[in-house]
């Protein structure tokens, strides 16, 4: 996962990190070995569920990272998508980084 979606995503790499995440899918779906047999405490058992829940989490976030076409916060793509210009509800910012700044704010005063 650092290697190919880091800070900085392309979808090249993104896509070969999807490929590692079924290969090792496939290679857990063939069974994992437990070596702890134990009903109380059972640490090994625990991990090994818990590998597969982590790649469920990481597909998740690779094909989330391709499918957005966007860069904001901590998901970046300014090789694929350079010249983006996004809306928020605070403003408008470019991948080029001005910004115009507007702000919506619909709160009512509390009743008494």
């Amino acid at each position: 996962m650092l290697e190919n979606f880091g800070v900085f995503r392309r979808e090249d790499k993104m896509q070969t990190q999807l490929e590692v995440i079924d290969t090792l899918r496939e290679r857990y779906d063939r069974g994992v070995h437990v070596e702890d047999q134990g009903n109380v405490f059972n640490s090994d058992l625990t991990q090994a569920i818990e590998l597969g829940f982590c790649l469920d989490l990481a597909a998740c976030m690779v094909q989330a990272g391709i499918a957005r076409n966007e860069s904001r916060g901590a998901h970046s793509r300014p090789y694929d998508y350079p010249t983006v210009t996004t809306s928020t509800s605070s403003g408008t910012r470019s991948a080029a980084g001005t910004a115009t700044a507007t702000r919506r704010c619909s709160a009512t005063s509390p009743s008494a």
